[in-house]
């Protein structure tokens, strides 16, 4: 299904699905590669998007999370001098600076915890960061949180059931690991857990219904792959599953409601999904557009929105404003 387009054509910009139904895209990059300020909603009843304030610096690739006070948290993304933070509150549709974090860094995670704070694990500057920054939102501070065993960029995270984050994969001073850890929020330490059977980067990180993670995809030996593993938290080891039919990095994953996985692949218009009951992939419905550096939110009523991003066309990369609706 088509969706309404966008107000302003907008790529590698980040979209989180706010607590009335809504969704908030921030910042990106258009037609001159610079990056943003601006931000808009969209209203999924309505189907129409409509401008909102703009945050107080430019943002592309940033993290947002939202927040248990039901405010955007949005953290750092190039464009930006690599430290700071912006608040979104909802209710009054404004945007305010926070407490920049402490080191300044790219390509790293950020994990809402149960607790309310904000875990920011590793990045890259000059080199791959271990170092790793928690969020209050009660405070509106950073501060110094135990640092990972192994320094990493282009990693992935995901929040287990039982409070504790596990990282996956990455850069590592130029090799790609296979190497996972685990942070524990009462303790702020890290320990390595069971690795993957393969080293990784530009993979997703999906936590599943049944408190499994599954990891598919990604560039192995610089080569997007099929390969995908599942990491159960409770024996703390990887597990072999299902293959995808297309090989993918780069790509999207998002978690439905029928404990499914709908994957979208850069720059083309297959999708596919991974049914956790029975670690089998499938075809489902194509994309009208094959894009890249776009976003997908999962809506409340199950459909996902994708939005934006960068389509070929000849030899040429245009950024769009248009935006479909998947509906399972």
């Amino acid at each position: 299904m088509v969706s309404d387009s966008m107000t302003t054509p907008r790529s590698w910009h980040s979209a989180v699905l706010l607590r009335n139904g809504a969704v908030l895209v921030s910042g990106g990059v258009g037609y001159s590669v610079q990056a943003y300020r601006s931000s808009e909603i969209y209203e999924p009843t309505q189907n129409t998007w409509v401008l909102r304030d703009s945050m107080a610096t430019s943002k592309a690739d940033q993290k947002s999370i939202l927040l248990q006070t039901g405010k955007v948290l949005v953290i750092t993304g190039q464009g930006s001098d690599g430290q700071t933070c912006e608040l979104f509150d909802p209710a009054s549709g404004s945007w305010s600076l926070t407490s920049p974090l402490s080191t300044r860094r790219d390509e790293l995670t950020a994990t809402l915890l149960q607790n309310g704070k904000v875990l920011v694990a590793g990045g890259h500057i000059t080199d791959d960061m271990n170092t790793c920054e928690i969020y209050d939102p009660a405070s509106g501070t950073w501060s110094a949180t135990g640092s990972m065993q192994v320094g990493r960029s282009g990693h992935e995270a995901a929040l287990l059931p039982n409070g504790s984050v596990l990282v996956i994969g990455g850069f590592s001073f130029g090799r790609v690991l296979r190497s996972a850890e685990l942070y524990d929020p009462l303790s702020g330490n890290w320990s390595l857990t069971d690795s993957t059977e393969t080293e990784r980067v530009r993979h997703t990180a999906t936590l599943l219904r049944n408190g499994k993670v599954l990891v598919a995809g990604g560039l192995v030996a610089q080569v997007p792959t099929i390969n995908c593993e599942l990491y159960d938290p409770v024996s703390r080891q990887w597990s072999g599953t299902g293959s995808m039919l297309n090989p993918k990095a780069f790509h999207v994953a998002t978690s439905l409601y029928d404990n499914k996985v709908l994957v979208t692949r850069t720059f083309a218009t297959d999708v596919e999904l991974y049914d956790e009951l029975t670690g089998t992939w499938s075809s489902t419905g194509s994309l009208q557009t094959a894009r890249s550096g776009y976003s997908t939110t999962l809506l409340r009523d199950g459909r996902v929105l994708i939005a934006g991003g960068l389509q070929q066309v000849g030899g040429d990369i245009i950024t769009l404003s248009s935006c479909e609706i998947y509906t399972p």
